[in-house]
This record gives structure tokens, C-alpha cells and sequence, in this order.
């Protein structure tokens, strides 16, 4: 069972707050093959556009290597 006690991050994210945020994204495709809306708003707060696009790139790449 998962659990996310985030509901929205506070503007100012510490460097812990916001590594969790990235290692949650890769945890989640890697599990389901999905980013959840959740994630996806936080790091949103986080990244710009073109970086929310090339994190699961990234990861696929990764994913898929052998």
C-alpha cells in the first residue's frame, strides 16, 4: 500500500523535500508505468515545463537499458 502525506509542497523546498520529490517520480514508473497527478503538481512547483517532460524520459532511458 502507498502512502503520500504530501498534499501540496510549500513554496520554499528544503534539498531533502525536494530529492524525495525526485525519487518519488522514478519509484512511480517503475511500479506502475505512471506519474500520479500528486507528483506531477509537486514537481511542478519544482521544475519548469521542459523539465518535467525530460525526467521520464530519463527514466525510461534507464529503464530500458539493459
Amino acid at each position: 500500500m502507498r502512502k503520500y502525506f504530501l498534499s501540496r509542497p510549500a513554496p520554499a523546498l528544503t534539498g531533502t523535500h525536494s530529492t524525495r520529490l525526485r525519487c518519488r517520480l522514478p519509484d512511480q514508473l517503475h511500479e506502475d508505468y505512471c506519474i500520479t497527478e500528486l507528483t506531477l503538481v509537486s514537481l511542478g512547483d519544482v521544475y519548469d515545463t521542459q523539465k518535467l517532460l525530460e525526467l521520464p524520459m530519463l527514466v525510461g532511458h534507464y529503464h530500458m537499458s539493459p
